[in-house]
């Protein structure tokens, strides 16, 4: 994210079926430098939490068990 400045970082995105995405985050976890959620690419979630701006900060979130590929 932020490709080029100095805040450029990797993140965990959740695609959205308009094209769009949202930049994930953990409530209960530091904006930088967590790994918590690395374990949800390529997993379809369901998740509670605030949209501020293109960042979704969830609560929690549950892995659903169909796992969304791209083209689907």
């Amino acid at each position: 994210m932020d490709i080029g400045s100095k805040s450029e970082r990797q993140a965990v995105v959740l695609d959205l079926h308009d094209g769009g995405h949202f930049v994930l985050r953990n409530l209960h976890a530091p904006s930088f430098g967590d790994d918590s959620l690395d374990a949800l690419v390529g997993s379809s979630i369901k998740a509670h939490g605030v949209a501020v701006g293109r960042t979704l900060i969830m609560k929690d979130w549950e892995t659903l068990p169909h796992t969304i590929t791209s083209g689907d």
